[in-house]
């Protein structure tokens, strides 16, 4: 019984400096790494953000399919932990060089000088193209790199959620006089 009585005690101030082990502890160190994000965007969601930019995509499904304005979309927003000088949020054309599906970054939809840290790029009525991504977004980063993402929809999920997959521009790559097929 003496036995159960001790394992009992020692037990519970293990239970008592388990739980008091998060006290006192530093403040996690500030990120450091390069990270820009995407997610669906929500009104709550969205005053979290100091200042935000908004681009309606509808516009660009006029364009590039003709009477599939009216279908309503998905409301994204973009932001990064480091300014995103040159943000554009871009057309993408693709094809194929050897048994390898390249993406070629084609046109500008939207503009901005800088994307700062804190604010959101907000893209109202959303539709990606199907399985293979048409839009993307490009920037200059900290170290004056110019970086493309494309903007995926990954339905592998249990829920539907967007990407930022970053690919090289492979421009160079391509023969004379190539264009996008539509």
């Amino acid at each position: 019984m003496k036995k159960i009585t001790v394992f009992c005690f020692v037990l519970s101030l293990l239970f008592v400096f388990a739980s008091c082990a998060g006290i006192n502890q530093p403040e996690p160190a500030l990120e450091t790494e390069f990270r820009v994000s995407i997610d669906l965007a929500t009104d709550e969601f969205l005053m979290t953000f100091h200042d935000r930019y908004e681009f309606d995509y509808t516009l660009v499904r006029r364009v590039l399919w003709p009477g599939g304005e009216h279908i309503t979309g998905d409301r994204l927003v973009i932001w990064a932990n480091t300014p995103l000088r040159n943000f554009a949020l871009i057309t993408i054309g693709n094809d194929v060089i050897g048994d390898e599906i390249i993406f070629i970054p084609i046109d500008t939809f939207a503009f901005l000088n800088e994307l700062p840290v804190g604010a959101a790029f907000v893209i109202n009525s959303y539709i990606s193209g199907g399985t293979i991504p048409w839009s993307g977004i490009s920037f200059l980063d900290e170290n004056n790199v110019q970086r493309y993402f494309l903007l995926l929809q990954d339905q592998s999920d249990a829920f539907e959620a967007y990407r930022l997959i970053e690919f090289m521009d492979r421009r160079e790559e391509l023969p004379d006089g190539w264009s996008p097929w539509w």
